[in-house]
C-alpha cells in the first residue's frame, strides 16, 4: 500500500461517506460505486 511504502503505520479507514448524495454528479459516482474516505495512521519517530 502506498501509505505504508512511504514508511507510515497503523493505517486504517475511519469513515466512509457518500460525499456525493444531493448532487449533480451523483448518479455516476454511484455507478462507479465512489466513497470518500476519512483515514489515520502514524509514521514512526525516526531516531539518529
Amino acid at each position: 500500500m502506498f501509505v505504508e511504502g512511504a514508511g507510515f503505520e497503523g493505517f486504517e479507514i475511519t469513515k466512509r461517506l457518500d460525499v456525493f448524495s444531493g448532487a449533480p454528479q451523483q448518479s455516476s459516482a454511484a455507478a462507479f460505486g465512489t466513497l470518500g474516505i476519512t483515514y489515520g495512521a502514524r509514521k514512526p519517530f525516526a531516531s539518529s
